[in-house]
């Protein structure tokens, strides 16, 4: 979150930010189904259980064999990419004018930016070593190390000439890739990791892996892919917009990895232990569901009434003014609708994971991005990057509706109704108490940052008040579970 903090006050709304921002979109997008998430769910597992079974060295050389592997497919796509960027460029932001200043900046750094991709994953795999081992707060500082390197970077390009600028901050992304890469094989060759590359060989394990891999990207893709097929129509929009669109996203996300990636790893181990007793399964599903509920809405509530100070006390810095801030912000109130269906897709998906019912994400994934794509058709030219943002939040709602749909059906506990029935009502108080005392605060985004802390506050008193007595009235079922978020 720093670096768009720095990134914000160096490079504000500009040709040069865009194209940066444009350009690190497709690395992100396929980071699903070559790093993170993907190879976390299918390379950890085969890993611990090599680990378990055949100890160490053995561990070490399943881990180089499948290094080597994907490393080949890994440099063919990088490759491909650097000789077709024009082409690729051409789908990836089609609004953009072939030639023209903005599409060559684009360009340049697409084919700086991509490499990333490589260091993403490869450290990905070095991470998931890291973990069966038992060094779980490696992750967290790699993020540390991506935030410094890069906001060091454009400190020191701060006063460059633009094209020097986004020269410097596209290569300090990918110096921070391979410091990452650095960081973690020197912790690997501490615990005795010395890999030797064998020749590349597709065994049935790496297929298996690769399989595995492909499913569970495929089911969180949706997560990812609608906000990508926003960027692309946003290059149609006047410059800005994009921006305004990617940097609310920014800050919406954050709550949503605060609250429902944290449920979601907490929840997948807890439901996979019990998948085979239904009765224990939708009971857990039952408190994790309305946990998240009265979770998600308040904050949501919070983050849609407040969306104006939330961009200020972030980016309101250097060259992103007051009226950037503001434009911003109405990008924001409309993804603040869609958080909880975020946090509640979270937690869906690890109920269908642990059953192994990966094939109900893929299809419900198609859907949500055939949903979005219509809603963008109707909303985008008279709403332009909100209507964006409003097509994203209604596809990631059917999504919810169809994976509750599906849930429901086996849910025959009358006490799960009524507790959520109470929930929707006292959210309802919370959500008026905080518009009530919005309606009285005034926003002068030309107010100091003080003056922004405190409205803020203000209204996040009521936040404390909804779960303290949300508790002493036993609405909530916080501190009453098993559940631990």
């Amino acid at each position: 979150m720093m670096r768009e903090v720095v990134f914000g006050a160096i490079f504000g709304v500009s040709m040069v930010g865009e194209a940066f921002l444009v350009a690190l979109r497709l690395p992100n997008l396929l980071r699903t189904f070559f790093a993170d998430g993907a190879v976390y769910g299918a390379v950890v597992p085969e890993l611990a259980e090599e680990n378990k079974k055949n100890g160490r060295k053995s561990t070490f050389q399943l881990l180089t064999n499948m290094i080597s592997t994907f490393s080949i497919v890994l440099l063919v796509l990088t490759a491909a990419v650097e000789f077709g960027a024009p082409i690729v460029l051409k789908y990836m932001a089609p609004g953009l004018i072939e030639g023209s200043e903005r599409w060559q900046a684009t360009l340049k750094a697409l084919r700086i930016l991509f490499p990333y991709l490589c260091c993403l994953s490869v450290n990905t795999f070095l991470v998931s070593l890291l973990n069966v081992l038992g060094r779980y707060w490696v992750h967290p500082v790699l993020g540390v190390i991506l935030g410094t390197v890069s906001c060091s970077a454009m400190y020191y390009a701060r006063d460059f000439p633009d094209d020097l600028k986004l020269t410097y901050l596209c290569f300090s992304i990918v110096a921070a890739g391979l410091t990452m890469i650095v960081f973690t094989f020197s912790l690997c060759w501490h615990d005795g990791y010395r890999p030797s590359f064998p020749k590349v060989e597709w065994s049935k394990r790496t297929k298996s892996i690769l399989m595995r891999m492909a499913k569970t990207s495929m089911a969180t893709f949706g997560l990812h892919v609608n906000v990508f097929v926003d960027m692309c129509l946003a290059s149609y929009l006047p410059m800005g917009q994009l921006t305004y669109l990617l940097f609310a996203d920014r800050i919406h996300l954050l709550f949503v990895e605060l609250f429902g990636m944290s449920m979601g790893t907490v929840l997948l181990p807890n439901f996979a232990a019990i998948k085979d007793d239904t009765k224990k399964l939708m009971g857990m599903f039952e408190d994790a569901f309305l946990i998240s509920f009265q979770i998600a809405v308040p904050v949501a509530c919070l983050l849609f009434l407040c969306s104006d100070t939330f961009v200020k006390l972030f980016y309101g810095y250097g060259k992103f003014t007051a009226e950037n801030c503001y434009y911003c912000a109405r990008a924001l109130s409309a993804f603040a609708m869609g958080m909880p269906a975020y946090v509640f897709t979270r937690i869906l998906l690890s109920f269908f994971f642990a059953q192994k019912r990966n094939i109900v994400p893929i299809i419900v994934t198609f859907i949500t991005i055939l949903v979005n794509l219509i809603n963008n058709y109707f909303l985008m030219p008279k709403y332009q990057y909100i209507g964006l943002a409003l097509s994203t939040v209604g596809a990631m709602w059917v999504g919810v509706l169809i994976y509750l749909v599906i849930i429901l059906r086996q849910l025959h506990d009358l006490s799960f109704y009524i507790d959520l029935v109470r929930s929707i009502l006292w959210v309802g108080i919370f959500g008026l108490l905080c518009y009530l005392i919005q309606s009285g605060c005034s926003f002068n985004p030309h107010a100091a940052f003080l003056t922004h802390l405190a409205h803020l506050a203000a209204i996040s008193s009521t936040l404390i008040g909804y779960f303290y007595f949300g508790k002493k009235l036993r609405v909530n079922r916080i501190g009453r579970t098993k559940v631990i978020c």
